[in-house]
């Protein structure tokens, strides 16, 4: 489970900085246009006001607004000197980040809204058209204050959730959580033929290795006259020394046969993060048949012992 959840709290956090740095640095640009129904300049035409914003972090620079070309246009006032008319484009020089800027603008061959907006543009970016500023999302400036809120908003619930599951409210809950790694990793070593497996599934030990991973591998070499002879990897994926014993045994002992020198391992020390490869042999002539081998393993660390893990190995 700790695993898990490290992966997890992993994958949150950085997807968590990473939208939080796409949402800061993305580039926002809105325009939003409101008719004024009541003017003295004009009885022809139209008073409309026009406002920008940036609602980005950093500026943005050579905005184009690009009007209905089958209208006229006359600006009349500006928030800012930068701001000029020519024919049926509006352009400003630089609009710093999270700012706006608001024109007056005297409309004449037509009435003028949303529609009459052909396009929004930046060096950087295409600005989106809205039809009301209250629909505008929050500047990344605002986002720390609301994210805040959601947390305390979150926080007692969570709490309550979190103090649920460990106080032994609702045990059944962590349970659930726990028993189904332990599970899967449980079937995966028992898919590989480890006997006991929930054992070693259940442990400290165990949760210091990934799913399907043991600390003990056997590969089959071959056979030297009666013997059959293998590779046994000793794995210590913790923090602390692994002692690993491990006995060999066949259907030919079984039936009072001799015993080979190299069947068992008995207390070999394995180092934190360290690999040891030993070989080891079991006595298994090649008839009669039917013919079968098996090992008993035993581990021990500071926090866990576990006895008796069983498997059947290659014979062939």
């Amino acid at each position: 489970m700790t695993i898990i959840f490290q992966i997890l709290i992993g994958v949150v956090s950085t997807g968590i900085v990473a939208l939080f740095g796409y949402y800061w640095f993305h580039r926002r640009l809105y325009v939003v246009t409101k008719y004024l129904q009541y003017s003295t300049l004009s009885d022809s035409g139209k008073t409309v006001t026009i406002t920008i914003f940036n609602r980005g972090v950093r500026s943005e620079k050579d905005i184009v607004l690009e009007l209905d070309p089958a209208r006229r246009y006359t600006l009349l006032a500006s928030s800012i000197p930068e701001l000029s008319v020519d024919n049926n484009l509006l352009t400003v020089k630089r609009l710093s980040g999270t700012d706006d800027l608001n024109a007056v603008v005297l409309v004449e061959g037509g009435d003028f809204d949303n529609d009459n907006i052909v396009s929004l543009i930046s060096r950087e970016t295409k600005g989106k058209i809205q039809r009301r500023s209250e629909d505008l999302p929050p500047t990344p400036a605002q986002m720390p204050v609301i994210i805040l809120a959601l947390l305390v908003f979150l926080a007692f619930p969570l709490y309550g959730l979190y103090y649920t599951i460990t106080s032994g409210g609702h045990p059944e809950l962590m349970l659930d959580m726990i028993s189904g790694e332990r599970a899967h990793r449980a079937h995966l070593l028992a898919l590989d033929g480890w006997q006991g497996a929930e054992k070693f599934a259940n442990s400290l030990l165990g949760q210091s290795y990934g799913p399907g991973e043991f600390p003990v591998k056997f590969e089959y070499v071959g056979r030297k006259g009666d013997f059959v002879r293998y590779s046994v990897t000793l794995n210590n994926t913790t923090t602390e020394w692994l002692t690993v014993s491990a006995i060999l045994s066949s259907t030919a002992q079984d039936a009072g046969h001799v015993v080979g020198a190299d069947d068992s391992l008995i207390d070999q020390i394995v180092p934190a993060k360290t690999s040891l490869v030993r070989e080891m042999s079991v006595y298994l002539p090649a008839s009669p048949k039917p013919r079968a081998a098996r090992t008993r393993i035993d581990l021990v660390t500071a926090n866990s012992s576990l006895y008796a893990l069983w498997r059947m190995l290659d014979v062939r």
